[in-house]
């Protein structure tokens, strides 16, 4: 018998069968899925959108698949979002449908963000403005957004990641809801 254990937060995942403290140490083969192709994305949303007589072009459907990094569950929403309006399928619908999201979930941002204390606020926006930061203690980056010494920024981005509001994607610590780090560049940028 085989049981596939799936999940979008990989630290979860990761922690339930890699951490020694957990029932499921070390009780399965981990596989990491990459991103879906873009060009396969692609042809998949146009075979679902021509049902409706829509369709999405290359250079719409790249500027989509790249606003979220191609993480699946936003590619999935803003392209449900865009086949209920029915509406031609341009890059302005692609932005006007997006602000849509992130809007509808402001209250939970707002809270969200309520929550920090300044260092941690004012690190998460400057990575949502960075979009991925590579070196969140370079001088450069400490020095363009004003945050303050880098053993605190180190306290903060610590805290942030503990609380999975930042995580690390490939070399680079980036906001994990790309929604969330939207409304970030959005408002408070």
């Amino acid at each position: 018998m085989y049981f596939i254990f799936a999940g979008s937060k990989q630290h979860v995942m990761t922690d339930m069968f890699l951490s020694a403290k957990r029932p499921f140490y070390q009780s399965s083969q981990m596989v990491l899925l990459p991103l879906i192709d873009r060009q396969e994305y692609q042809a998949f949303a146009n075979r679902w959108m021509a049902k409706k007589g829509l369709s999405v072009d290359d250079e719409v459907f790249g500027y989509l698949y790249d606003c979220v990094d191609g993480q699946t569950w936003y590619v999935q929403d803003i392209l449900n979002r865009l086949y209920q309006n029915g509406r031609p399928i341009t890059r302005e619908e692609v932005k006007v449908v997006i602000d849509e999201l992130v809007d509808e979930q402001e209250v939970a941002f707002i809270n969200y963000y309520e929550s920090l204390t300044d260092n941690q606020s004012a690190l998460l926006t400057a990575i949502a403005c960075e979009g991925k930061v590579a070196s969140v203690m370079s001088q450069e980056f400490l020095a363009k957004y004003r945050l303050p010494a880098a053993s605190s920024v180190s306290l903060a981005l610590k805290t942030l990641v503990s609380r999975e509001f930042v995580y690390r994607y490939g070399e680079a610590y980036i906001v994990y809801d790309r929604f969330f780090g939207m409304w970030l560049r959005k408002k408070l940028a």
